[in-house]
């Protein structure tokens, strides 16, 4: 178990920067502490400094110039609750919150968090890939890199090793905009072993856009890009997405443990995908569009 000896709150992101940079010392960010307390239970290694991020005024949710701005410390519960998050991509940020955690953990789990413990299972995240979601990472006082979230599940430690996760967005542009999530697990409670995640643009009944991602088919969740490519201008008839759909499972090599073997996984992943469009076909409607980056 970690023994934490200092406790700060710092009020500036750049004093916070500092803190987590001393050379001195082992420090982590705690925001909602949903990942980060259970993790220092488990460590072996002495965790010497708890960097509170509370005051740093990073729990925003807005939408401004064409971006849906999420501050890294808003919780769960404020997406799952929020109007504005209803009224984009067919409400697909608010399912997907409430999907992710309990209704306690939800209060306490923060969006950073999420994006920073990198659960692969984790609904939250699938939705926000298929959204084309960027993070704002604040590497000091002066330089900020906007990092795909696809590129960041590739090697999340290594993206913010002496930074620090301030926001995720993505653009939403007016238009007809619906969206689907489908889910299979052991329960129906329990973490999905596969999910699937589609937003699709429409004009008319033709399917202008899509940002199509799933999980539990690989060790992050992927952005099916081919798929994406194959659909748009056309509608999502049967004989459509059998097609693009067919050889789905094949083209990845997903987890095989207690949860689901790989076959299985192979097999639920064109079933899941297609729900999921599906679902978004079902739920087409005069909304809000997003941009699918």
């Amino acid at each position: 178990m970690a023994r934490v000896r200092e406790y700060h709150r710092p009020e500036t992101v750049v004093e916070a920067l500092a803190l987590l940079a001393n050379p001195g010392i082992s420090s982590v960010p705690l925001a909602g502490g949903t990942t980060l307390v259970p993790r220092l239970v488990a460590a072996d290694n002495e965790v010497e400094a708890i960097v509170d991020l509370s005051r740093l005024g990073l729990d925003f949710l807005e939408l401004e110039e064409g971006l849906l701005r999420l501050g890294a410390m808003v919780t769960l519960t404020d997406v799952a609750e929020s109007e504005v998050c209803r009224q984009v991509a067919g409400g697909l940020l608010n399912r997907a919150a409430r999907l992710n955690a309990t209704v306690n953990v939800r209060n306490a789990a923060t969006v950073g968090g999420v994006i920073a413990g990198g659960d692969p299972t984790s609904e939250l995240l699938l939705a926000l890939v298929a959204l084309g979601a960027e993070l704002v990472v604040q590497k000091d006082a002066d330089r900020t890199d906007l990092l795909p979230l696809n590129v960041f599940l590739g090697a999340p430690a290594d993206s913010l090793t002496g930074s620090l996760l301030t926001e995720v967005h993505f653009s939403v542009p007016e238009g007809r905009v619906s969206a689907g999530l489908t889910r299979v697990g052991r329960t129906p409670r329990d973490r999905p072993i596969v999910a699937a995640a589609a937003v699709v643009i429409w004009e008319g009944d033709v399917a202008a856009r899509i940002g199509l991602a799933m999980s539990g088919i690989a060790e992050t969740p992927v952005r099916l890009d081919d798929i994406e490519k194959v659909l748009e201008g056309q509608a999502l008839v049967d004989d459509v997405l059998d097609a693009a759909l067919a050889d789905l499972g094949e083209r990845f090599d997903p987890p095989d443990d207690f949860r689901g073997s790989a076959e299985y996984r192979r097999a639920m992943a064109p079933i899941l995908a297609r729900r999921a469009l599906r679902e978004a076909l079902a739920r087409n409607s005069p909304i809000l569009s997003v941009q699918i980056a």
